[in-house]
C-alpha cells in the first residue's frame, strides 16, 4: 500500500507539472495571436518633416501599408529604406503601441542645378552640396530657389543617385563661396581637367583655375568685389590667390 501511495503522489505531480505546462503554453499561445491581432497592427503612421518626400513614398518603401503588426516591424531597417529615398537626409523610426509608427524626417537642401541629359533632356536635375540628385524640375525660372547652374563634365544621373566624382571640383566651389560672396553666383563650369570658372552676377566672372587652395581663392575673390565693386563687366582671375588680377570682360 505505500508504494501504491507513492505512486499516486507522483502522478498527481506530473499531473500538476503538466497542467502548468500547458497553462504557460496556452497563455504564450494567446500572447502571440493578440500581438499579431489587427488591434496591434500599424494601422496609423504619422510622417513629420516632409516636405518634399510624400507619405506615398514612405509607406511603399518601408511596406506600412500592408499594417504589419507592430512586433514585427524592425525600426533600424525601416530608417535605412527611407534613408534612402531622394530628398532624405536622415530618419528616425520609433513605435507607439499599440497601434502606430513615428517617422520624423530630414530633409536634403537643394544646392545647384545640373542640366538634364536623355530622357530628362530639358529638364533639371536639383543637386545638393554633396552631389545627391533629389529631383527633376521643368524650368529653373518657376523655382523658389535662385541656385547656380552646374556645367560639368558629367550628366546627372536619377533621383536617389550622386553625381560622379569628376563633378566634385564644381560641388566644392558650390560648397566654398555658399554666403561668403557679394555677388550671386549664376554659374559654375568645370572642364575635364578641373579648371573652374564663376559667372556672377553683373557680368562679372571668375577664373579660379583647380580647386587647389580654394578657400584662400574665395577669399581673394571677396576681398576683391568688396574692395573694388565692379561697375562694368569684368574678368577677375584668382588662380593666383595672392595675386589677383582684374580686367575688363571681352565684349
Amino acid at each position: 500500500m505505500r508504494r501504491a501511495a507513492v505512486t499516486r503522489r507522483r502522478g498527481r505531480r506530473r499531473l500538476r507539472v503538466l497542467v502548468a505546462v500547458l497553462v504557460v503554453v496556452a497563455v504564450g499561445m494567446s500572447a502571440l495571436v493578440a500581438a499579431h491581432s489587427p488591434l496591434l497592427s500599424a494601422r496609423h503612421v504619422e510622417i513629420t518633416g516632409a516636405r518634399h518626400t510624400s507619405a506615398s513614398e514612405v509607406l511603399a518603401v518601408t511596406g506600412l501599408w500592408r499594417r504589419p503588426p507592430l512586433l514585427d516591424v524592425n525600426t533600424t531597417t525601416l530608417q535605412r529604406r527611407i534613408d534612402a529615398l531622394p530628398w532624405v537626409r536622415s530618419a528616425r523610426v520609433w513605435l507607439g503601441w499599440p497601434d502606430a509608427v513615428h517617422v520624423a524626417l530630414s530633409e536634403r537642401v537643394p544646392a545647384a542645378v545640373v542640366a538634364g541629359t536623355g530622357a530628362e533632356q530639358g529638364r533639371w536635375a536639383l543637386v545638393d552640396g554633396r552631389g545627391r540628385v533629389l529631383g527633376y524640375v521643368s524650368s529653373i525660372l518657376s523655382m523658389p530657389w535662385a541656385l547656380p547652374v552646374l556645367v560639368v563634365p558629367s550628366p546627372p544621373g536619377k533621383p536617389g543617385a550622386s553625381l560622379p566624382a569628376g563633378d566634385g571640383p564644381a560641388l566644392a566651389v558650390v560648397r566654398a563661396v555658399a554666403g561668403q560672396l557679394p555677388l550671386a553666383v549664376r554659374s559654375v563650369t568645370a572642364t575635364a581637367e578641373g579648371e573652374l570658372t564663376l559667372e556672377l552676377t553683373g557680368n562679372v566672372r571668375a577664373n579660379f583655375g583647380t580647386t587647389q587652395l580654394l578657400l584662400v581663392k574665395v577669399a581673394a575673390l571677396r576681398s576683391v568685389l568688396v574692395g573694388a565693386p565692379p561697375s562694368r563687366p569684368e574678368v577677375i582671375d584668382v588662380s593666383v590667390p595672392d595675386e589677383p588680377s582684374v580686367a575688363a570682360a571681352p565684349s
